[in-house]
C-alpha cells in the first residue's frame, strides 16, 4: 500500500462528484495493473487496507480488477474463484448470484450500463 501512496504521490486530488454516484474506473494504468497483479488473498488484503486508510483509488483499482475477473464466470466458477461452498436451494441460487452480478456489471461495465440504459428508455421519457 505504502509502494503504491508512493508512486501516485503526485497525481491530482479527485474532483468530488456532485450527482453522489458511484466511482466508475474502467481504465486501469499499467503500473496499476502490475501492482495489483497478485494472489488473491494478497489483493484482498491491500483492499482492506485501502478501504481503511480511504485510499479511494486503490479501492477502485482493486475492485475494478476483481469485477474483470468476475466477468463472464458461472456461479460455479465464481464459487471456486472465492472458495465458497454451495449453501443455496437451486432457486436460492438462480435469483442471488443473477443479481449479484448485475449489481457489479452495472457498476463496472460500461457496455452493460449502456446496454440498461436502452432497455429502460422509457423511463428517461417522464
Amino acid at each position: 500500500v505504502l509502494e503504491y501512496c508512493e508512486h501516485h504521490q503526485a497525481d491530482p486530488l479527485p474532483t468530488i462528484q456532485v450527482d453522489g454516484g458511484p466511482r466508475r474506473r474502467t481504465n486501469i494504468s499499467k503500473w496499476d495493473q502490475q501492482f495489483i497483479n497478485v494472489d488473491q488473498d494478497m489483493r484482498f488484503d491491500i483492499l482492506l487496507a485501502a478501504w481503511h486508510l480511504d485510499i479511494k483509488s486503490l479501492v477502485d483499482v482493486g475492485c475494478q480488477t476483481v469485477a474483470n475477473q468476475m466477468k463472464g464466470k458461472s456461479p460455479e466458477e465464481l464459487r471456486k474463484f472465492f472458495n465458497l461452498a454451495n449453501d443455496f436451494t437451486p432457486e436460492e441460487e438462480v435469483c442471488g448470484i443473477s443479481l449479484v452480478s448485475k449489481a457489479i456489471l452495472l457498476v463496472y461495465d460500461k457496455d452493460f450500463q449502456a446496454q440498461i440504459r436502452k432497455e429502460k428508455e422509457w423511463a428517461n421519457d417522464r
